[in-house]
């Protein structure tokens, strides 16, 4: 409805203010009038009558699409209604613009109307309807393009939201599995020390459910929380596990929760970790990205991965920023860089 008043009032203004100037040019280039004669008194008498004009045609015009809209209401003959309305309403366009012509130019400006006068308005009322309906649709179809995409926006931010909530959700089983391996073996080994390592693991993992729900965790979060994780490790492998960690906390950067605890666990399945071979891990800044990287020194007996942990978190930082974590494995070392995220205000 808007839409509709905002066309009228825009076909009013353009054909009440566009036909005194056309004529205006037309008569002074023709020679009929000088540049004296612009400004005249008319001038207002002119506007005024193609003001009317206009208004009065853009009423009659939405009381043929009212009326045909009632009668055909079903969409199936949408096509019929739109040619009869179009027709009617160009019809009694020309009807009332000859009309008015006769009124205005014999009555108020007292001059003959001539051939060319009858044909001005004759365009002049089929152009009206054209107009009214040109710029209707335009709306129409551009308001519709708008909700569409939109739409199609909101849909797609859904979709990559689901799906990054499926992948979040392999995080904590994923963490949890390993550290149970883990605490079985420590049971083994000592009550005292299965039992400490219970107590870290339980601190550790309130940050797993803390950040469960979250897209994103600052920097700092995510460092204190690996180093958690980290001491439980040393508390396992002792002198065996090394981690250096050269990182400066910046609350502007973000990461996806759990990415370096996933980095680390999978560094330890993958790679010898014992006295004779101690297993070396470095995590750097470098710009708006870290750098993990590992020693490769491979198990014996390991069977190969499925590497559905780098998949997991190739995919989430995809979702999340568009960028892409960069894996390479060389002879010596396994790396793998993570952008940091910006997140917007």
């Amino acid at each position: 409805m808007q839409s509709r008043k905002k066309v009228n009032l825009l076909v009013i203004a353009l054909v009440g203010l566009g036909m005194p100037t056309y004529y205006k040019i037309r008569f002074l280039l023709s020679g009929v009038i000088g540049m004296q004669d612009i400004i005249h008194w008319t001038l207002p008498v002119e506007v005024a009558f193609s003001l009317c004009l206009s208004t009065l045609v853009v009423i009659g015009h939405d009381s043929i699409v009212s009326g045909l809209r009632a009668f055909f209401s079903d969409e199936a003959r949408a096509g019929l209604r739109f040619l009869i309305q179009f027709s009617l309403s160009m019809l009694f366009s020309v009807l009332i613009a000859m009309v008015f012509a006769i009124i205005f130019w014999n009555y108020v400006m007292k001059m003959p109307l001539t051939d060319d006068f009858i044909f001005d308005y004759a365009v002049l009322g089929m152009l009206i309807p054209l107009l009214v309906n040109g710029f209707s649709e335009s709306f129409y179809f551009y308001g519709r393009w708008k909700k569409e995409s939109l739409e199609k926006e909101r849909l797609e931010k859904e979709h990559i939201r689901a799906k990054y909530e499926v992948l979040q959700n392999q995080v904590s089983p994923h963490f949890l599995f390993n550290c149970f391996n883990t605490l079985s073996v420590l049971i083994d080994e000592g009550k005292q020390s299965a039992k400490d390592f219970l107590q870290q693991l339980s601190r550790v993992y309130r940050y797993v459910l803390e950040v469960k729900d979250r897209e994103v965790v600052e920097l700092s979060e995510e460092i204190e929380a690996m180093l958690a994780y980290a001491s439980l490790m040393k508390h396992r492998f002792g002198e065996s596990f090394r981690l250096k960690v050269d990182i400066q906390p910046n609350s502007s950067y973000y990461l996806a929760p759990l990415t370096l605890q996933m980095l680390l666990e999978n560094a330890l399945k993958h790679n010898e970790c014992s006295r004779e071979k101690p297993l070396e891990i470095r995590i750097d800044q470098r710009k708006d990205s870290l750098l993990f990287i590992n020693r490769l020194q491979h198990l014996v007996h390991n069977s190969p991965g499925t590497g559905l942990g780098l998949l997991n978190l190739a995919n989430r930082y995809q979702l999340l920023s568009g960028r892409e974590i960069e894996v390479h494995s060389g002879h010596t070392d396994f790396q793998v860089k993570v952008p940091l995220i910006k997140v917007e205000e």
